[in-house]
């Protein structure tokens, strides 16, 4: 299953007291499903083991270009569940991977799980009108941590 499983995300603004800042703030939003709901495609991941980090999704070995551009569609079915589709968009992969399934919400936790028949969660790092950043740590048992940014169509 793409590695989505493993994990979406927000933009940390800080602002100098006495410097204008040009960019948007965009504020963070609650953990919940209706604030998670919508199309994204991942704009950056990383791996981090023993305190050395690396970007994954440049690398072909972890995402291959296939799957840098597909979609990544989350619907709420409750303030705390919903479903999820991901699709072979763009340059497709072979065979075609398109998958759904459904997933689940820690509001307190700032978790997300997705429901497959190994179950993972990862951490919310940050959620906003524009990105989600999902953390995941031991990774697959492999002792990484991987972070992914999703940012919204």
């Amino acid at each position: 299953m793409k590695k989505l499983i493993a994990i979406f995300a927000t933009a940390i603004i800080f602002i100098g007291c006495d410097k204008k800042d040009d960019d948007p703030i965009v504020p963070s939003l609650e953990v919940v499903t209706n604030n998670m709901v919508g199309t994204y495609k991942i704009t950056a991941a990383t791996a981090t083991q023993a305190g050395i980090t690396v970007d994954v999704f440049n690398n072909n070995s972890f995402f291959p270009a296939c799957q840098r551009d597909d979609t990544y569609t989350l619907t709420a079915t409750t303030s705390t569940s919903g479903a999820y589709n991901v699709t072979d968009a763009g340059v497709a992969c072979s065979p075609t991977t398109t998958t759904t399934g459904t997933y689940s919400v820690n509001t307190a936790a700032k978790t997300i799980t997705i429901n497959t028949s190994t179950a993972q969660t990862a951490d919310v790092v940050s959620l906003t009108t524009t990105t989600m950043v999902l953390s995941q740590s031991n990774f697959q048992g492999s002792g990484t941590t991987v972070k992914i940014t999703y940012t919204k169509q």
